[in-house]
């Protein structure tokens, strides 16, 4: 029982280990910006076919959401996007705005780039990153500390007791291959 565990052991880590990152990647895409970057020739080509639903004042320059998805072509990257991202140093004018707000798109500003729930979940990954290294640290000192040690160790110390004759060949290789295993 104790061999069908010790076999089977690195192979669902490995399971664990490819599950985990998956997770990882996957929660970094949701945690991504939605907003897709673009030109201002872009901008305003959306906007004259009345793709545009509402507008966004921030300070690095205008967020816009579509009334449907569409496809951007940013440096030969091809992107999907239902919100857009125009990176504009220029203030809005009244009159722009005026025309915009004629042409029944909603126009609001904001203050601050908030990202809501987002910046929130970055950090909350980043602070579970190294929460989960500090324990895997404090772990690895405590099983050194306690004899266990890390499997190179054990290793080098099952060699020294193979030489010195205080176990048999069978019993050595046995032990080997077990903590090979873990490495």
């Amino acid at each position: 029982m104790d061999d069908q565990l010790s076999e089977r052991s690195p192979i669902v880590f490995s399971v664990c280990l490819a599950v985990g990152l998956l997770l990882i990647v996957v929660l970094l895409n949701l945690l991504g910006r939605e907003e897709v970057p673009i030109k201002e020739d872009q901008f305003y080509q959306l906007l004259d076919d009345g793709m545009i639903v509402s507008i966004e004042i921030v300070p690095s320059g205008l967020i816009a959401h579509l009334n449907r998805r569409v496809r951007i072509n940013e440096d030969g990257q091809e992107n999907y996007a239902k919100i857009i991202w125009l990176l504009r140093e220029i203030d809005v004018s009244s009159g722009e705005r005026a025309d915009w707000e004629q042409a029944g798109i909603a126009v609001s500003y904001r203050d601050e780039e908030g990202y809501g729930w987002r910046s929130v979940g970055g950090w909350l990954l980043i602070f579970l990153f190294l929460s989960v290294g500090g324990w895997y640290i404090w772990k690895q000192i405590q099983e050194d500390r306690s004899g266990r040690g890390s499997p190179r160790r054990r290793l080098q110390k099952l060699e020294q007791d193979f030489e010195e004759g205080k176990i048999g060949a069978e019993e050595y290789q046995k032990n080997k291959e077990a903590i090979w295993a873990e490495m």
